[in-house]
C-alpha cells in the first residue's frame, strides 16, 4: 500500500511503525517455505530488514538532513529492493563508490505515473545532483488513493506542469490523451519529466528494468529532444539465478552489477 505524505507518494506504514521484517510478496510464509525448500540458503542466516523514513522511503535519514550534494534513485520494488539486505541496494552500493548519499524514493508496487511525480516533487524540495529513473511496467496501477484513476488521468495531473511552455508537446499531450493511447501517454509523460530536468541541467538515467522503453527512445518525436538533454539509457542486465529473498526480485549480484554501470556512466559526467 501507498500513502500521500504531504506532497510526496511513500509507503504506507504504521506511524509508529518504521522498521519491519516483512513486506509482501517478501512474506514471512514465503521465506519459511524458501528455507525450507532450499538447502544452504544465503537467506536463512542473511537478516533483511525494511527501514523508512517519515516519507515511506527506505532511507535511515530525512531527505530534509541532506546538506550535500546527492543523487536520487527512484522506481518499483526493483529499486526499492524488496528481499534485499540494504546494503545490497544499488543506490546503498553506489553511493559508497560516489561517497555521496543516493536518496532511495523507490516504492514497492508503484507506477511510472507516480514515479515521475515524486520525481518532480522530491526535487522541488532538494534538487539532486542526477536521478536515476528506475522504469517499470507501464500497465501498472498502484493500491491507493489514485487507483481509481486511469493512466491519462495520473498524466494529465503531471503532465501541465513540465509542458505548457511548450505549446506544441502541449498540443500533442492533449490530442493523444484524448485518444487514450497508452503508449504514447508514456511517451509524453517522459518528455515532460525531460523537459522540466531539462530546465534545471539535472541529468537522468532511465533505468529499464522491465522492457518498455524501447519505442520511447526511438520515437522520432523524442530523437531532437534526446539529442539536446542529458538523458542516458541503461538495461537492467540481471545474474541468471541470482534472487532476493523473495525468490522474485534481482539479488544481490543482480544490484552489484547495476551499480558498476551507473558508477561508470556517472564518472563520465564528471
Amino acid at each position: 500500500m501507498l500513502k500521500l505524505y504531504n506532497t510526496i507518494i511513500g509507503t504506507h506504514v504504521d506511524s509508529q511503525q518504521k522498521e519491519f521484517d516483512y513486506l509482501n510478496p517478501d512474506s514471512e510464509k514465503s521465506f519459511i517455505e524458501n528455507q525450507q525448500k532450499f538447502t544452504n540458503w544465503e537467506y536463512s542466516t542473511k537478516p533483511v530488514r525494511y527501514k523508512v523514513n517519515s516519507f515511506g522511503h527506505r532511507n535511515d535519514y530525512e531527505l530534509k538532513d541532506i546538506d550535500t550534494p546527492y543523487g536520487l534513485a527512484i522506481g518499483c520494488s526493483y529499486t526499492f529492493g524488496v528481499g534485499l539486505n540494504v546494503h545490497d541496494m544499488y543506490s546503498n552500493q553506489l553511493s559508497q563508490r560516489l561517497h555521496i548519499p543516493i536518496y532511495n524514493a523507490g516504492l514497492n508496487g508503484s507506477s511510472n505515473a507516480i514515479s515521475c511525480f515524486n520525481t518532480i516533487e522530491i526535487s522541488r524540495i532538494k534538487p539532486p545532483r542526477f536521478i536515476i529513473f528506475q522504469v517499470t511496467d507501464r500497465h501498472r496501477f498502484p493500491s491507493m488513493k489514485m487507483r481509481h484513476q486511469t493512466i491519462i488521468d495520473q498524466i494529465r495531473h503531471i503532465g501541465p506542469w513540465c509542458i505548457q511552455s511548450e505549446p506544441h508537446l502541449q498540443t500533442l499531450f492533449t490530442k493523444y490523451s484524448q485518444e487514450g493511447i497508452t503508449e504514447f501517454n508514456h511517451i509524453f509523460m517522459f518528455i515532460s519529466l525531460i523537459q522540466y530536468f531539462r530546465l534545471l541541467n539535472i541529468p537522468i538515467i532511465f533505468v529499464e528494468a522491465i522492457d518498455v522503453l524501447p519505442k520511447f527512445f526511438i520515437n522520432t518525436q523524442m530523437r531532437s529532444l534526446l539529442a539536446e538533454s542529458r538523458i542516458q539509457y541503461l538495461p537492467w542486465t540481471f545474474v541468471k539465478d541470482d534472487y532476493a529473498r523473495d525468490r522474485n526480485h534481482p539479488g544481490s549480484r543482480s544490484h552489484t552489477n547495476m551499480a558498476q554501470q551507473l558508477f561508470s556512466l556517472l564518472q563520465s559526467y564528471e
